[in-house]
């Protein structure tokens, strides 16, 4: 296999930068939600008035959880692409199948980051060396 041309490579990074640049801004994002919930919920701040009598069910408490074994993923998919890819999306479905109401909206960025990692894992890989059947 020739070696890939100096586009490709420029587009294999790309996309590799796009993905760890989405994953940062995510994780920001979502765990300052997911640190705020969980600091609300040990000091047992309030509710505001719109929240559901009762709180957050179970399905929503293992969503939150999957959500964040995800954000964890996302950060790993930084030094492993693959297997930090795999573990947002298991922990994305998980999260969907507890709570469907997080499949939609700014959610899909979670899973759609962790394709981009997919892709640049894919892409990184090493060729095969000559002589090496494939």
């Amino acid at each position: 296999m020739d070696h890939p041309s100096p586009s490709f490579q420029r587009a294999a990074r790309s996309i590799r930068w796009v993905a760890r640049a989405l994953g940062i801004v995510i994780v920001i994002f979502w765990g300052f939600f997911l640190g705020a919930a969980v600091v609300a919920s040990l000091t047992n701040t309030p509710p505001p008035p719109q929240a559901r009598p009762g709180g957050p069910t179970v399905a929503e408490h293992i969503s939150l959880i999957l959500t964040a074994v995800g954000l964890i993923g996302l950060l790993a998919a930084w030094k492993w692409e693959q297997a930090g890819a795999i573990i947002v999306l298991v922990a994305y479905t998980g999260a969907v199948i507890a709570a469907p109401n997080m499949l939609g909206g700014p959610a899909l960025l979670i899973p759609g980051t962790a394709i981009l990692f997919l892709l640049s894992w894919w892409l990184h890989r090493q060729p095969p060396r000559a002589g090496s059947e494939s």
